[in-house]
């Protein structure tokens, strides 16, 4: 977890969804994957989303407490501490929500080590039923980041 990430569930709010989001968004689609820091519930989803107007909607739903998303190769000054007016720098359209955002390298998010993370986290040689579900590489990515976060 970044520094001030609230986890004690006293100080949550109650009856309310505490969620952790990771983003990932190529130039046709967006991937999500988010967990609620205080149930452990867990969740990921990819759509299309040309225009990015879908992942701002998945995030006002979701109203999480945290988002990461990757540096776009852009160093940031301290990785993994929220730097959330930076982020909105590099991220115009994230300026709208009210939830912090911490940026990561991004090598963290790149398909092969995402993919690996979770098989690893999982103790799995297979992340899918359906070959069809290989071509969900911004879930894998996403579900990567949460995954990180939480050991």
């Amino acid at each position: 977890m970044p520094a001030g990430t609230v986890v004690e569930t006293g100080l949550l709010p109650d009856k309310r969804n505490n969620y952790l989001v990771s983003i990932v968004r190529d130039t046709h689609a967006a991937g999500v994957a988010y967990v609620d820091i205080s149930t452990g519930e867990m969740a990921t989803t990819q759509f299309s989303d040309p225009d990015g107007q879908g992942l701002i909607r998945e995030l006002d739903r979701l109203s999480p407490a945290e988002v990461v998303t990757s540096d776009r190769g852009q160093p940031c000054y301290d990785q993994g501490t929220a730097h959330t007016d930076e982020a909105h720098r590099r991220y115009p359209e994230l300026a709208a929500l009210t939830a912090a955002v911490t940026l990561y390298d991004a090598w963290r998010f790149e398909y092969g080590n995402c993919r690996q993370a979770l098989l690893e986290q999982f103790r799995v040689c297979l992340l899918y039923t359906s070959d069809a579900a290989d071509d969900l590489p911004c879930v894998d990515l996403g579900c990567r980041r949460i995954i990180k976060k939480k050991k």
